[in-house]
């Protein structure tokens, strides 16, 4: 599985997607080796804190600059802050060449199912089905124009997009309407979508019941703690 974020590494919903979909597969007896573009600091016993009841999961780093909702210009800064000659200049090159490492990464590992997250994970997922010859899922959280609100398209990105669910087996979206935005504006027949809503894992939620009164009282109490 190929992401680029993990909790508590996570600077949006795409990671917490990713754990709890991992988190139920591993319940279900399915083996997961998840590839992160970018090394943490993840001790083994974090891991089986985190997975403690799925020790199948596996992590995978890869090091690199990307993070989730990184534009070209965010990257350029942080690749002064943090020069390394292992990746390029530029985010699109650092897309590449998270890429080529899943090649080497698919050549060297055992699977039977590509599963790539978003845009910036596609590219790896299609190199490792192409070394691989193992059939490759693509899961679409959002789109280009989800993000833009459909103005100023980065035409790069929507070309990545596009070309990972063209060359995909089957592409999963969050929502039908996400599958009609990739029917629509990237041309997928809608018999190669399938639709997986995101869920709630009711197990980190106390069963008390909160009243609108009670949230309002509580916004209330916190606006006066801070002298609002």
């Amino acid at each position: 599985m190929f992401g680029w974020e993990f909790p508590p590494y996570n600077s949006g919903g795409l990671g917490v997607a990713c754990l709890g979909l991992s988190r139920a597969l591993a319940e279900k007896n399915v083996e997961i080796t998840f590839v992160l573009p970018k090394r943490v600091n993840v001790s083994a016993n974090f891991l089986k804190m985190i997975f403690a009841d799925a020790a199948q999961i596996h992590l995978k780093t890869v090091d690199t600059l990307l993070t989730p909702y990184i534009t070209s210009n965010e990257y350029q800064r942080l690749r002064l802050k943090n020069k390394s000659s292992l990746y390029g200049p530029g985010l699109f090159e650092e897309v590449a060449r998270y890429a080529l490492r899943a090649r080497k990464i698919a050549k060297e590992e055992s699977f039977d199912i590509i599963h790539a997250h978003d845009w910036l994970s596609y590219p790896a997922g299609i190199e490792a089905r192409d070394q691989s010859g193992k059939p490759l899922v693509v899961h679409v959280h959002a789109t280009e124009f989800d993000r833009t609100g459909g103005n100023s398209i980065n035409q790069n990105v929507y070309k990545i997009e596009r070309e990972g669910m063209e060359e995909a087996d089957a592409v999963i979206t969050v929502s039908h309407r996400t599958k009609e935005m990739a029917a629509y504006h990237y041309g997928i027949p809608k018999e190669k979508i399938e639709v997986v809503h995101n869920g709630i894992d009711s197990s980190e939620y106390d069963n008390q019941e909160i009243t609108r009164t009670d949230t309002i009282a509580k916004l209330k109490g916190m606006g006066n703690s801070e002298g609002a």
